[in-house]
């Protein structure tokens, strides 16, 4: 019997003992982008909003937009600037809802194709829904017609 309680005693223990390591927290993994900035590319100095509306107008015409919408009106609102939420928009949150993650380092360009995303370096992505369709919209046009786009 004695034997029987100290091998009873000691799986307790052992028991005991591999719960209360396991219940140790873990440790937060840090948090990585999934894409990460472009490396050595540095902001212009004195970079405006007049240059992200001529960037942007530049790579619509290029992507295949008419005229109405590559030199239409267009607000531009500095990284930082809550312009995705004071922007005019459609009205329907079902095409103004954004797409991802705000992007902190870009401009927030709004045109009659929705909102985009534009960066210094002259690149520039949809930044609500209204933007994304648009866009695939135009590219499926020039797929017909045997035109390519640029992204």
């Amino acid at each position: 019997m004695r034997r029987s309680f100290a091998v009873l005693t000691a799986s307790a223990v052992l028991v005991v003992g591999a719960t209360a390591t396991f219940a140790q927290p873990v440790a937060p993994i840090p948090f990585q982008p999934a894409v990460p900035p472009p490396a050595g590319i540095a902001s212009p100095p004195g970079w405006r909003g007049d240059d992200a509306i001529a960037t942007l107008e530049r790579l619509l015409r290029d992507r295949g937009f008419g005229e109405d919408v590559a030199f239409g009106p267009m607000d531009a609102f500095a990284p930082g600037d809550d312009g995705t939420r004071v922007a005019v928009g459609t009205g329907d949150v079902r095409l103004d809802a954004p797409i991802g993650a705000r992007q902190p380092e870009a401009w927030f360009v709004y045109t009659g194709a929705g909102g985009w995303w534009v960066w210094d370096y002259g690149a520039a992505a949809p930044a609500d829904r209204l933007a994304e369709i648009q866009d695939q919209m135009v590219q499926r046009q020039a797929r017909a017609r045997g035109a390519t786009t640029t992204d």
